[in-house]
């Protein structure tokens, strides 16, 4: 056959031309590789443009390359059927088909094949480099076989309904698999996906039995994604994600996750029934360690042990943060204890739950607000505000009991601004520190008492009992409140408990406290209670006022008031109003109005409440007149301490007057009697 290698010229210029036009042919380097020769296969494709073959000459002419409507198939070359180099693919090619008896090369950032319909079958394998391959379209599949070579650094897509089934592939490094819905993807020898590999199931499903290894990688299953991946053992280092209702992941196998981050959320459920023990890592740009969100729930019935590793660079947090948040769950088994260790940090918001008991170590932090089914033994510290929200509220359905060296850290506003802990069992503190700090908004107006009160609560059907040992110590932070002001532990448990008849007797007594010279000084009014106190009793009470005036010299705080189980006296605090004049003792009364069943009122139920005045009366020393006739003199006060009040000094001269002279009359001599004549 004569070749008119002028006009081959120009169709191989022709072909680079079109070789740039992207998503639309085979690459132009392999298409002058095939005019020249070089590669021994016979290729054709059937499409719009009939049947053409690259081996028939009259085919070279014009702009017919493979395109997406065409099913490619390269097959050795009869006449040199030993020879087997690859097919390189080094451009965007995208066909309807691809069948090939001869290995395919993918090698290049700008490489991609992209298949669109109909079953294609790489007989001799694919070598994928930094390149992209995609399955697309219902009933479009892909069926790699021949002998393994290990892809790396590439992308791999399933979408739209699309299957890929790739054997042989036992180790994945750097390699992103992406499924959407109605989509599959099968590694059935797969066994290691590293350094930074990626699995994301949106709505399809990943079938890889045999993967037991998954480490520096993620595992994304959404909106009902499906993964078969029974055999993982270890996922340390690695991100597991589901996320969705219908998003479902079982891990029956997972027994290593150290420094591995779960995150479930919108009704997802993740379950690891062998995971026993495991080192959280710290938060970093995710700003979380572990996350439970939504309606989520992921079940660890055997989790015994959760230990924070310690801060690897300064870019990452110095703590684990397990969140939990929206109704989310964590499921652990109540029947076992799980012990923290290290800096956990735990969040709960939204009516989160975790199910379980707790040890909890010296140095892990519980804020937020949710519930504990389960028991605690709390060594650490509980501050339900936390850093997520200004006040917070937790639940213990089990016991609880504090340690020493625990804290309970609590914020303090309104009524509605409280930080609660509520326990069902029985309550024990064994130690620890109780810390009471009042929000801003008091602490900026001294004007104003809060009215909000903690409470540590305790409901069970026989009562619950509360033990204080002597090292429970309240710690006086914010505004400077007693130790037995109704803001301080023995105003703190509440007990709704064991039935009694015997009421409890509350009285009042007179009292007396001083006003300074500050603006604002406090006082402390009592209320005293004996009886059985093994209920709460409610109070009401008010304030009359007398010669002191309530907003004027005083603010007593309004009632009512709630007596904890055994809490023997409530002491009120309220504001005393200073001047820097002397203005006198006044008083105002408190009497108490009304109390809750089980309490009755005792001898006295009005008090009188006296505000003495700590200003002493003005000094007033006399001057006495001095006669406009008389001469006087200034006489010194040389020693005022013999004549006026200790510490009183005068501070200016006093005007003594000068006793008048005394005038003494002329002696009159007496005559001398005269004896008379007889």
């Amino acid at each position: 056959m004569k070749i008119n290698f002028l006009r081959m010229k120009k169709t191989i210029a022709r072909s680079s031309r079109a070789a740039q036009r992207p998503n639309r042919h085979v690459s132009g380097e392999w298409i002058e590789s095939l005019e020249r020769r070089d590669v021994p296969a016979v290729i054709h494709w059937d499409g719009g443009a009939g049947t053409l073959a690259w081996s028939d000459a009259a085919n070279w002419e014009g702009d017919a390359l493979p395109g997406t409507a065409d099913q490619v198939v390269i097959a050795t070359d009869p006449l040199n059927p030993g020879k087997t180099d690859p097919i390189t693919i080094s451009t965007p090619v995208v066909v309807s088909g691809l069948n090939s008896d001869r290995l395919i090369a993918m090698t290049g950032s700008n490489t991609s094949l992209r298949i669109t319909s109909g079953v294609s079958n790489l007989n001799a394998g694919l070598d994928l480099n930094f390149a992209g391959l995609a399955v697309q379209g219902k009933g479009s599949v892909l069926n790699i076989k021949g002998a393994p070579i290990q892809p790396k650094q590439g992308l791999v897509l399933s979408i739209d309904g699309a299957s890929l089934n790739w054997p042989g592939v036992q180790k994945l490094d750097n390699m992103v698999f992406m499924i959407n819905a109605g989509s599959s993807i099968q590694l059935p020898d797969l066994t290691v996906a590293t350094n930074f590999s990626e699995f994301t199931v949106q709505g399809g499903s990943i079938t890889a039995p045999g993967l037991s290894t998954l480490n520096y990688s993620r595992l994304s299953i959404l909106d009902g994604g499906k993964a078969d991946v029974t055999a993982l053992t270890d996922a340390s280092n690695s991100l597991v994600e589901v996320v969705g209702a219908g998003s479902n992941l079982n891990l029956p196998n997972l027994s290593k996750f150290d420094a591995g981050r779960f995150r479930l959320d919108q009704g997802a459920t993740l379950t690891a029934t062998a995971l026993t023990s495991v080192n959280i890592g710290p938060a970093t740009a995710w700003a979380f360690s572990w996350y439970v969100g939504q309606d989520s729930i992921l079940t660890l019935p055997n989790l015994g042990s959760i230990n924070a590793l310690a801060q690897p660079s300064p870019y990452e947090a110095h703590d684990a943060r397990i969140l939990v948040r929206q109704n989310g769950r964590i499921v652990l088994d109540p029947s076992k204890w799980t012990t923290t260790t290290g800096q956990v940090s735990l969040s709960l918001s939204g009516d989160s739950r975790l199910e379980g008991s707790f040890n909890f170590g010296s140095s892990t932090i519980v804020t937020g607000s949710g519930t504990f089914a389960g028991s605690v033994n709390n060594y650490g510290r509980f501050s339900p505000s936390g850093d997520y929200s200004p006040y917070g509220s937790i639940s213990v359905t089990g016991d609880w009991t504090s340690r020493p060296g625990s804290v309970l850290d609590l914020q303090m506003g309104g009524p509605s601004k409280l930080d609660r802990v509520m326990i069902s069992g029985q309550a024990t503190i064994l130690g620890g520190e109780l810390k009471i700090q009042f929000s801003d908004e008091f602490s900026n107006d001294p004007n104003l008492i809060p009215d909000g009160r903690f409470q540590l609560m305790s409901w069970s059907v026989w009562g619950g009992q509360f033990t204080t040992s002597p090292d429970l110590i309240p710690r006086l932070d914010g505004i400077q409140i007693t130790a037995q002001s109704r803001y301080e532990p023995t105003g703190l448990i509440e007990v709704l408990a064991r039935h009694r008849t015997d009421s409890d007797i509350f009285t009042v007594s007179d009292t007396t406290v001083y006003k300074g010279t500050d603006s604002i000084t406090y006082g402390i009014f009592t209320i005293h209670r004996t009886g059985p106190m093994t209920v709460p009793i409610t109070l009401g009470y008010k304030v009359i006022d007398g010669t002191a005036k309530s907003g004027t010299n005083f603010n007593f705080p309004a009632g009512p008031i709630t007596l904890a189980p055994g809490e023997t006296e409530r002491q009120i605090r309220f504001i005393i109003r200073g001047t820097s004049a002397y203005t006198g003792n006044k008083t105002f009364q408190v009497q108490l109005t009304s109390v809750s069943d089980r309490g009755v009122f005792g001898a006295q139920t009005l008090a009188t409440v006296t505000i003495k005045d700590t200003i002493p009366l003005p000094l007033v020393v006399p001057v006495a007149t001095v006669p406009p006739a008389s001469a006087s003199k200034l006489v010194p006060a040389s020693n005022p301490k013999n004549n006026l009040p200790k510490g009183k000094l005068p501070t200016k001269q006093v005007v003594k007057p000068i006793p008048k002279p005394v005038v003494l009359k002329p002696n009159v001599v007496a005559k001398p009697k005269v004896a008379l004549k007889k």
